[in-house]
């Protein structure tokens, strides 16, 4: 490591993330949408390019939108020098009712007068244009806009012929000097995001060259079984095109180039487990990569790009709005559109496309207001959907883009780090493998939620304190310590009440550790980082005294005081109604399978469609988790097995967070003294399974050859399954 930390090396990744992190800004600014209105060319006029705006009493946001500040509110647009007879100021909406016009002007050759205004001027019937006629023959350098309301400027027009107008570039707010787009948060994160990367890739530079030489020479080692492959995914893509094209014009009446991404990625998927053949869990990381990615695109593609698809989607969109912007951010009717859910949601690919284009005309309608927040929690949290959005916008897309943009790199990040997980563990591969296609949570992933972070970052952190276990030569340096509490603190940070699972990483073999210091500093980080991850949620509701954490969705009943004041005062009572919830309907496996293995939200509630042959699924599930190989490049020098006294605390500590998610839930969405509790869902438990699956399974070994082969098949079996209902919800 010493080796490749030179400082000259270190001073060049500096400098080139420095560059990185303005370029990213500047592309931030220069690609802001719908905020320039250009000029247009005229046989009478060239455009005027020094025309500038100013505003008093009043501000002008990014979509030049001009808010009343003062008791004296107007603009002044200056730079004229030439003979103007009418000037013509458009609007993006009506203007009101009502509201008091007044346009004053100054001549080349004299001064501001209160007499030389103007009160009289045609408006056009729907009240988007007002048209000021002034003295023919005289030269205008400045004028002087009083309306006493808060309106939008789309375009200003000067004219000295009675029949035409010029349009001139007054309404970029951008002047010369004027940085104000500039987001110096944004240009910081940028920078410590490049710099983070540029030293992992310095530290790690041996790893990644012996990685990538590793898949080239997989390939490339049987060229005929390349060459093989290659042609059956041409044949195979070529077929399934033609399919395509007939089957959305049956069950659709229309076809559209979205509807065929299935009909492609599945090919894909299908020939790269051909492919990688009995090789398939040796190679279990980039396997599942493409895999998965082939999956969620394809569902991404023929679902609808709006809120009501996944729980809570349209707080997930909000937030990482926020994200995109790093700091202050701004919305269109589009996103509030998506925010307030007041969309039309259809599967029906023809009404989903009517909704689309709806949604990015209001887009292209420009920025509606604005609001400032920043959380480093929810930063972390929603940058992997914020990146998506913010690229999405850089590169100048329609809204259905970028909001379809923010949904993959979403798919994207739970994708790489369950690959990660893979590539770390040497055991439990076809189970992660699995687990991580369950329906509902690669659902989520498709879409704007946090639970993939949750479920990834808990199941990374434990990939690594099982590798201690598996692997006599895998040392805990600080490092691989850092990068297993960062993983699980990542998992737990969007859902603070999963922080129990940092106890069981106490309990890493002593002699994974290369040095007794490096020991007592892990147990450092550990009792710090449950002390933090506490303090976080606590301190705000002893604050706020318990206000915070009362969720209106709940009801008007409910008042997270008065249910902490009821469960202090009728113990028993909710002791008696905590484990009748519990055991009654929370650990009911058929419930779970409903709720957390094959529901798909808003399609399943409303258009009653679900993953088809789920129980099915957990079958191959359920073969993984009792028969388990690593793959074969990978050899178990295993010291020991957690041992029965662990494997209890593991589920001491599953049913210990199971009572805090409940009684969270009882707290801030219940009424109070109710007999039950209300919206604690199944799919809160899928963080906490990976640790609880991989402290629990027996272990049983198959020959080999047999593993490798059914292991194979099972992976195909699993893909064609996902691949089937994707078709089916198609149909609807």
């Amino acid at each position: 490591m010493k080796h490749y930390l030179r400082p000259r090396k270190l001073i060049l990744a500096t400098v080139l993330s420095l560059l990185l992190a303005v370029a990213v800004s500047a592309i931030s600014i220069i690609t802001i949408p719908h905020r320039q209105v250009k000029a247009i060319e005229s046989e009478m006029y060239s455009v005027i390019d020094d025309i500038s705006i100013d505003s008093y009493d009043c501000e002008i946001d990014y979509d030049h939108c001009v808010i009343q500040t003062g008791e004296d509110p107007h603009i002044i647009i200056d730079g004229f020098e030439t003979e103007i007879c009418k000037i013509r100021f458009s609007f993006k909406d009506p203007l009101e009712e009502g509201c008091i016009v007044r346009l004053y002007y100054r001549p080349t050759d004299g001064d501001w007068s209160e007499s030389r205004n103007i009160n009289v001027y045609d408006i056009s019937e729907d009240r988007k244009t007002l048209t000021f006629y002034l003295y023919s023959g005289i030269s205008y350098d400045k004028f002087r806009l009083d309306i006493n309301f808060s309106y939008r400027l789309s375009d200003i027009s000067v004219s000295n012929s009675p029949d035409s107008f010029v349009s001139v570039s007054v309404i970029d707010q951008l002047k010369d000097g004027d940085y104000s787009y500039l987001n110096p948060l944004q240009m910081a994160i940028a920078f410590l995001v490049f710099e983070l990367q540029s030293v992992l890739i310095i530290i790690n530079r041996d790893r990644l060259l012996n990685t990538i030489r590793r898949f080239r020479d997989f390939v490339f080692e049987d060229r005929r079984k390349l060459i093989l492959a290659l042609l059956f995914l041409i044949g195979s893509t070529a077929l399934s095109l033609v399919v395509s094209f007939f089957y959305n014009r049956h069950i659709q009446g229309i076809y559209c180039i979205r509807t065929a991404i299935p009909f492609v990625l599945g090919p894909v998927a299908i020939t790269a487990i051909l492919f990688y053949g009995k090789k398939a869990l040796a190679h279990a990381s980039s396997l599942f990569f493409i895999v998965s990615m082939c999956i969620g695109l394809s569902f991404i593609a023929i679902t609808p790009n709006v809120t009501l698809t996944s729980w809570d989607d349209e707080i997930h969109y909000r937030h990482a709005l926020q994200v995109s912007y790093c700091g202050e951010y701004y919305y269109t009717e589009a996103d509030a559109a998506q925010i307030d859910r007041t969309i039309n949601y259809s599967t029906d690919l023809e009404n989903s496309l009517l909704t689309e284009e709806l949604l990015n005309d209001e887009y292209d309608n420009g920025w509606t207001g604005s609001n400032s927040y920043f959380s480093i929690q929810r930063f972390i949290c929603y940058l992997p959907m914020g990146a998506g959005i913010w690229l999405g916008r850089v590169l100048g897309m329609s809204f259905s883009h970028i909001f379809m943009f923010g949904r993959i790199t979403n798919l994207l990040v739970y994708c790489l780090m369950i690959s990660a997980v893979l590539g770390i563990t040497k055991r439990f591969r076809l189970m992660i493998s699995l687990f991580a296609m369950i329906p509902t949570l690669l659902f989520m992933a498709c879409n704007y939620s946090y639970d993939p972070i949750c479920v990834s970052g808990i199941t990374l952190a434990f990939a690594i304190f099982f590798r201690t276990y598996q692997d006599s030569d895998y040392k805990l340096t600080k490092g691989r310590a850092l990068m297993m509490l960062g993983a699980a603190a990542f998992g737990c940070l969007p859902k603070q009440i999963y922080f129990p699972v940092f106890v069981l990483l106490l309990f890493v073999p002593k002699d994974s550790f290369e040095s007794r210091s490096d020991r007592r500093f892990f147990y450092g980080i550990i009792i710090l980082g449950v002390l933090v991850i506490i303090a976080s949620f606590m301190a705000p509701f002893i604050l706020s005294g318990g206000n915070n954490k009362t969720d209106l969705r709940g009801g008007s009943d409910v008042s997270a005081p008065g249910q902490i004041a009821y469960i202090f005062s009728h113990p028993v009572q909710y002791t008696k109604t905590l484990l009748t919830f519990l055991f009654g309907s929370y650990f009911n496996p058929r419930e779970i399978v409903i709720d957390a293995v094959k529901n798909f939200y808003f399609i399943s509630f409303y258009f009653n469609r679900t993953f088809k042959g789920a129980y099915i699924f957990l079958l191959p599930c359920l073969y993984a988790f009792l028969f388990d190989r690593p793959g074969e490049d990978l050899a178990i020098t295993c010291k020991k097995k957690p041992g029965s006294l662990l494997k209890f605390l593991t589920i001491l500590i599953f049913f210990g967070t199971c009572v805090l998610m409940a009684t969270a839930l009882y707290v801030s969405f219940t009424p109070v003294g109710n007999p039950t509790i209300e919206g604690c869902q199944k799919r809160y438990l899928l963080p906490l399974l990976p640790p609880l699956l991989m402290f629990l399974s027996p272990g049983l070994c198959l020959k080999k050859r047999n593993y490798d082969q059914i292991a194979s098949g099972i992976i195909i079996f699993v893909t064609l399954l996902w691949f089937l209902n994707i078709l089916l919800l198609m149909r609807y």
